[in-house]
């Protein structure tokens, strides 16, 4: 699903671009229906796949819907997979390696071209901790 985003920010054509968010809106509406009646992806207990997911998910809402131009549906929009990265997040192990002011500083003043005036973005309300 990364690589699709990143695909989708950097299309230079309407057909790739096209292309790009229809696989990262797809692939989140799979992953979103497995979660369905299971916490995790694989296993009944937090494993690699589900760290590599909530890396990917963290930064969605914060950056890659805006940024990366995938803007048709927010995270929240997809309630097991919010549920899913919001359970993840709790963990204060976890909690401490995110840091949404560095995400963000590191897409949009750190992308070339595709930013050249170094705007960053607000941090969207995202209520994780309530």
């Amino acid at each position: 699903m990364a690589n699709a985003v990143y695909r989708a920010g950097k299309a230079q054509r309407q057909d790739e671009y096209d292309t790009a968010v229809n696989l990262v809106f797809g692939t989140m509406q799979a992953v979103e229906d497995r979660l369905r009646f299971r916490q995790f992806l694989v296993t009944s207990h937090l494993t690699e796949p589900d760290i590599r997911l909530f890396a990917t998910l963290v930064r969605f809402d914060t950056v890659y819907a805006t940024h990366f131009r995938c803007t048709r549906y927010r995270l929240v929009d997809f309630p097991n997979l919010t549920r899913f990265t919001r359970d993840i997040y709790q963990n204060p192990l976890v909690r401490k390696t995110v840091d949404f002011d560095e995400i963000r500083r590191g897409y949009y003043l750190n992308d070339g071209t595709h930013n050249p005036h170094g705007i960053v973005a607000e941090q969207p309300f995202l209520g994780w901790l309530d």
